[in-house]
């Protein structure tokens, strides 16, 4: 392609590729681009991030605009703030360019002007066809010397890349300079496509009574622009937002960084509390590729106390009414495990919402055990995890009366049941039975110790013998 014309811009139709060649016009604003920058830090959310830059550029008297470009393809234009520490220097106006380079950008622009139509091929040569491109909107009009082409398809030259477009996004400031020389500006704004998440691996030991926990974060860049050794904090917490046109103002998200980042301190991540919200900082700069995710170390801990838990009931199903009497309801027994974030096993660190993946050690080799999301958890909280279901228990419940009992009381009832669990592990367990039952309530009989949990949830710890099974039988009373 590049040797089909001569200094031209060619556009390879249905390819979607331009290749353009050329200076900045005379008349450009003064560029200032990635390369002047001197400082550059990122304040990530679950999503979006607070930018903040510092540029340094030579400044002339007077009215000057700048064009800062390296900028990420999402920033919010309304979130911008701009900086001048030296003082002298007064923000007149703001654009937020975004008319960048495309084919069709190109050929919209280009209408009415004369182009070169390329008939044939790199091997064979082309045929130069001068033309007057009339539209370019469903299908190309030309207009040649031998008529009007309609829907003409192969390569098309532009003399040159129509003004005003851009390669990348760009800021344009328009100032008036009261001192001039070399001065610094400070640029802020708030983008999306930057969002970081925390991932977690939970190795149990074969004991099955502690485990290791390593804390990872990773932070996505969708960008398409690059952050090079940039300051990295994240935030952990739900802020709020306001969608649609009315974002909200950055001097309020400014507001709370600098709560959050005072005083923040420590090793490979700082933590701290502020703001109701928790802040990691990265004690060394780190560079985002475009379009990359990278993963860092957040936090690790060995021999952590962990328990096994085995749960099981009939959920909000309490009633069995689309059963026959008697028939059995099948009930899955779901594998929990449970750890405190406390600081006397290696933890009492803010743990910030994550996946957590388990893995058990079997045989001398490692075996993935399940995953569950778990949520913000403060220190010396409790994290229980929902892992999978257990192959080798099972628990069938059944209803095995009902009685009516409006005549007492409009709307009351009685209902029995029986559970049996059935334990084909080789030691014994511990196997918990939640029953959710509805309106008020009282257990007029029971075969097992009971707990009332809550005001829905009737609670039965039953003791299983290894190869053995433990029947449970309950009456219970509903207004």
């Amino acid at each position: 392609m590049g040797g089909a014309g001569a200094g031209g811009l060619v556009l390879a139709l249905g390819l979607g590729a331009a290749v353009a060649a050329g200076g900045a016009s005379p008349s450009a604003p003064l560029p200032v681009d990635g390369s002047t920058r001197e400082g550059l830090s990122l304040t990530v959310y679950s999503s979006g991030a607070l930018v903040r830059e510092t540029r340094r550029a030579e400044l002339p008297r007077g009215r000057v605009r700048l064009s800062l470009d390296g900028l990420p393809e999402t920033l919010e234009p309304s979130t911008v703030q701009a900086a001048f520490p030296g003082g002298g220097v007064r923000l007149l106006e703001q654009d937020h360019r975004r008319d960048l380079v495309s084919t069709a950008r190109i050929l919209e622009l280009s209408t009415g002007r004369a182009v070169t139509l390329l008939e044939g091929s790199p091997e064979e040569g082309y045929r130069r066809i001068p033309a007057t491109l009339l539209a370019a909107d469903g299908g190309l009009v030309l207009a040649t010397d031998s008529g009007v082409l309609l829907g003409a398809d192969g390569t098309v030259e532009v003399p040159e890349l129509p003004p005003g477009l851009l390669l990348r996004p760009a800021l344009e400031w328009l100032l008036e300079v009261e001192r001039p020389g070399s001065q610094e500006l400070g640029l802020s704004y708030l983008a999306g496509g930057l969002a970081w998440s925390a991932d977690y691996v939970a190795s149990l030991h074969e004991d099955e009574k502690r485990l290791d926990l390593q804390a990872w974060v990773t932070v996505h860049n969708s960008t398409g622009g690059a952050f090079p050794e940039a300051r990295l904090r994240l935030v952990a917490g739900d802020l709020h937002r306001v969608s649609g046109p009315a974002p909200v103002p950055a001097a309020m998200e400014m507001k709370m960084v600098r709560a959050l980042e005072a005083d923040a301190a420590g090793s490979e991540f700082a933590r701290q509390a502020a703001a109701d919200y928790h802040l990691y900082t990265l004690e060394r700069p780190a560079t985002l590729a475009p379009r990359s995710a990278k993963q860092i170390a957040l936090h690790q801990a060995a021999s952590v106390p962990a328990a096994r838990r085995y749960v099981t009931g009939g959920g909000s199903q309490f009633l069995l009414r689309h059963l026959s009497p008697g028939e059995p309801q099948e009930l899955p027994v779901d594998v929990r495990l449970e750890f405190v974030n406390a600081s006397k096993a290696g933890l009492g660190v803010p743990l910030p919402a994550g996946i957590v993946r388990v893995y058990g050690r079997q045989g001398g080799g490692a075996l993935f055990l399940g995953e569950d999301r778990m949520g913000h958890t403060p220190a010396d909280e409790k994290v229980s995890l929902a892992v999978g279901r257990a192959f080798d228990l099972v628990a069938e419940r059944r209803q095995t009366d009902y009685q009516d009992r409006t005549g007492i009381r409009r709307g009351s009832f009685e209902a029995a049941f029986e559970v049996v669990v059935r334990n084909r592990k080789p030691k014994a367990v511990t196997v918990e039975v939640r029953e959710t039952v509805p309106g008020d309530w009282t257990v007029v009989q029971a075969s097992h110790p009971h707990q009332k949990l809550d005001v829905r949830t009737l609670g039965f710890d039953l003791e299983v013998p290894a190869g053995g099974e433990t029947v449970l039988t309950y009456r219970v009373r509903v207004s």
